[in-house]
């Protein structure tokens, strides 16, 4: 008689495995020849291949920035992730300065990034920032279908153990002193007369905002407290009178 078979392969639950899905049919004839049975039929080898993929890792790259001279906080520096010019995230400082960029990689191979610190767009005059590009490369590789990686860092072309940042702040600022006078002139005798301390009001204001207040000294001079600077800019200050509530003085509007 005539015998057909098929041949498959029954998929498992391994996810890492794509299992070969191939049939295969078999074809046999036995024939009686005087009592004797002969077999007849297909000799093709059955072979499935089946393609294990192994699961993705994820690699933690873990590096810290420092402050010397300044109590760090968290999020206060900015860090960029890159591969080649493509940029793959950014992140910032905890307040331990700790830095963390995560990549799921899912072959062997070499893989190179680059982090830089970003620089403060307005820092503080005496802030200092670490902006070399440290180079970390990752190399992934396969034992017996688990993927395990390492890492090493380089910086100016140089082999380094860790990847860390090191900034620095010197407590750097400008001063700038604003001072000025005012006078009381009697119209009727046109002579000027000496003001009493605290008799006008000056203000010195900033975009607006009143920042501080001062009377006149008995000469009729006034002197506002020290103004310090410890960012670079354009900063504008205006001084203006205070009206006060004796009717019979005009007080001066002059700014």
């Amino acid at each position: 008689g005539t015998y057909t078979y098929t041949v498959y392969q029954v998929a498992g639950s391994d996810a890492q495995i794509t299992y070969d899905t191939s049939t295969f049919t078999l074809t046999y004839i036995v024939t009686d020849n005087n009592g004797v049975l002969s077999l007849q039929g297909d000799t093709q080898r059955v072979y499935f291949s089946n393609t294990h993929t192994p699961a993705p890792i994820n690699v933690n790259i873990d590096g810290v920035v420092t402050l010397d001279g300044a109590t760090l906080t968290a999020g206060q520096f900015t860090f960029v992730l890159q591969e080649g010019n493509t940029t793959l995230g950014q992140t910032t400082n905890a307040a331990d300065g700790a830095i963390r960029f995560t990549r799921t990689l899912s072959a062997a191979g070499t893989y190179t990034y680059t982090i830089t610190q970003q620089a403060i767009s307005n820092p503080e005059m005496g802030m200092r920032q670490d902006l070399d590009s440290i180079q970390v490369i990752v190399t992934v590789t396969d034992q017996n279908g688990q993927l395990s990686a390492t890492q090493e860092y380089i910086r100016q072309d140089k082999p380094v153990s860790t990847l860390e940042f090191w900034n620095i702040y010197e407590d750097l600022y400008a001063t700038a002193s604003i001072y000025g006078s005012v006078s009381l002139n009697d119209v009727t005798t046109n002579s000027i007369m000496s003001p009493a301390t605290n008799r006008f009001r000056i203000g010195l204001y900033q975009d607006g905002k009143l920042v501080s207040e001062i009377g006149n000294g008995s000469d009729g001079s006034f002197y506002f407290p020290e103004l310090i600077f410890r960012q670079v800019g354009t900063y504008h200050y205006t001084v203006r009178q205070i009206p006060g509530s004796e009717s019979w003085i005009q007080y001066d509007t002059k700014e």
